[in-house]
């Protein structure tokens, strides 16, 4: 939506008035009904979450620390032409932000928020740190690794349990609960990574470490984790291995036979 420079670093920043009156040229021409601020790049509007799997990651690491004043003044523009914010794609502190501003009044025209393609953490945030079982520095962010942990209470069944996929561009249980309190959508997507499936033949299902535990990985801003109030000594303190996904129970729900697979998948 901006036309010089189409890319963000520390001498490049977007140009709210550019975004905003390339909108208009777009709505004379067809209707929107929601607009993600950010996605898979650095931004000067707000910060990411990190998802890039398909190049190499390290120029996609989120550096930012959430909503940042240029954001906000887009997030108005886009209020005031009725169009909704898709939070896909945005950090957890970015979508923290917002709704928070959005609880204080801090914006008019308020539309419903939506996340168009999203996944679920599975828990809440207060309990994420939990669940990591690594925490590495890496190029300007974070390198985490996070557990699969399953919910035994409602679904004791083993083999063959569901489990969530804990990244954090995916939501956490208070945020689905924000979004349909305040009368927004939430799509499911269908892609298995996103939901939470992971095969034996992705890369390092377990991780860089000697576990054999299946785990989530992303890259998270250093500067938000300290901005969050992330405490070190709460890291894994939730990891219960009665309640992870294995290696040997992925390869048994999912090489046994095709109907167990498709079981697990769904």
């Amino acid at each position: 939506m901006v036309d010089r420079p189409n890319f963000c670093d520390a001498s490049n920043k977007y140009k709210p008035e550019d975004i905003l009156s390339n909108l208009d040229k777009v709505l004379t021409k067809v209707k929107v009904i929601s607009i993600n601020v950010t996605h898979l790049q650095q931004s000067s509007l707000c910060n990411q979450a990190f998802g890039m799997q398909v190049a190499n990651a390290s120029a996609f690491f989120p550096s930012g620390n959430g909503f940042e004043n240029d954001g906000r003044t887009v997030v108005q523009g886009i209020f005031d032409r009725k169009i909704c914010i898709d939070i896909k794609h945005m950090s957890y502190k970015s979508r923290k932000d917002l709704m928070n501003e959005i609880d204080s009044k801090k914006y008019k025209n308020v539309q419903p928020l939506v996340c168009t393609h999203a996944g679920f953490t599975g828990m809440p945030f207060k309990d994420w740190a939990g669940h990591i079982q690594l925490k590495k520095p890496a190029t300007g962010a974070l390198y985490l690794e996070i557990t699969k942990p399953f919910n035994a209470k409602i679904n004791p069944g083993r083999p063959g349990f569901p489990t969530f996929n804990a990244s954090t561009i995916n939501l956490f249980d208070e945020e689905i609960a924000w979004i349909v309190k305040n009368g927004g959508v939430i799509g499911i997507s269908m892609d298995r990574r996103i939901l939470g499936y992971v095969d034996k033949f992705d890369d390092d299902p377990t991780g860089i470490t000697d576990m054999e535990r299946i785990v989530d990985k992303e890259f998270f801003s250093k500067t938000e984790w300290d901005s969050l109030g992330i405490k070190n000594e709460n890291i894994g303190k939730l990891i219960d291995d009665d309640n992870c996904l294995f290696m040997d129970e992925l390869e048994e729900n999912t090489e046994t036979s095709i109907p167990r697979r498709d079981r697990i998948f769904l």
